[in-house]
């Protein structure tokens, strides 16, 4: 339930900010004669569209396990994910069109001062969304959120580009407007393309990285009664993590001592790493 209210104060945020920025900057890029100041404003309000899919994915991810999906519902996050890198795509390509046409066919009009002050006011909104963001995120072992925070921090870099090109316009130099909107467009397409990579990394069974590996280890070893470790196997489910581990014990054990251990690896695990979301632990009688 603290997973998913984050969340929807997320949300919140994210689209009253961006839909302020987004509107305010393309309103202002169409009257102040800037391009780029408007591209950066579409941006924005795709943002939008971005946070309702985090926010889609958190809350579906949140579900408990029922008979259809029995390991839970948190690789939805990762579906979800997708679908929003390849909507990030299609923004990145739109501007990549606009930026191409004004090119082709240059505008005459300079920039005015209500353009640069957009730009503005943008880039310290962005900043402050980003670092809220990715800190919330962190907090509630989000992949989504996290890389829509870093698209928030990535937004930073382009409206100050956005506004360094409007600033140039003003003096005569109308040719950056569309080169530093293709700018934006390669920091979208940059992000779009890192959600992509993470997202395929969440739905292929990949193993966990090495540290928790090594602290899973740690874990299993210190028990006293825990001779070898024969396999540990991980694998990222979402946000979470399966394990998979094989233990070597006295041979003369009873099952039902060798049993307890097994419980008691599991229940070590379980309270080390909150993020382990299924651990499977089998017993093999030790070699030595």
């Amino acid at each position: 339930m603290e997973r998913l209210d984050t969340a929807k104060r997320l949300t919140l945020v994210s689209l009253a900010t961006n839909a302020f920025l987004g509107i305010f900057k393309v309103v202002a890029g169409l009257i102040g004669h800037s391009s780029v100041i408007v591209a950066d404003g579409i941006d924005s309000l795709s943002d939008m569209l971005t946070t309702l899919i985090a926010y889609v994915g958190v809350r579906i991810s949140a579900k408990e396990a029922d008979a259809g999906h029995p390991y839970g519902h948190e690789r939805f996050e990762a579906v979800l994910g997708k679908i929003l890198a390849l909507f990030l795509f299609l923004v990145a390509g739109g501007v990549v069109w606009r930026a191409v046409e004004e090119l082709r066919f240059p505008v005459v009009h300079r920039p005015t001062v209500i353009a640069l002050i957009a730009g503005g006011v943008s880039i310290v909104a962005k900043f402050l969304l980003s670092q809220f963001t990715i800190r919330q995120a962190k907090q509630i072992r989000s992949s989504i959120y996290e890389a829509d925070g870093k698209n928030y921090l990535n937004d930073v870099l382009s409206s100050a580009l956005a506004l360094v090109g409007a600033y140039l316009a003003t003096r005569g130099w109308l040719i950056f407007q569309p080169l530093f909107s293709l700018f934006i467009a390669f920091n979208i397409f940059r992000v779009a393309l890192d959600l992509y990579k993470q997202s395929i990394s969440d739905l292929t069974d990949e193993a966990a990285d090495e540290a928790t590996v090594s602290a899973l280890r740690q874990t299993i070893l210190s028990h006293n009664r825990v001779k070898s470790i024969d396999a540990l196997r991980t694998r990222m489910h979402g946000n979470r993590i399966f394990v998979d581990a094989e233990i070597g014990v006295e041979w003369s054990l009873t099952l039902l001592d060798a049993h307890h251990i097994a419980e008691e690896v599991h229940d070590r695990i379980e309270q080390d790493f909150p993020e382990v979301k299924h651990i499977m632990v089998h017993v093999n009688p030790a070699t030595d």
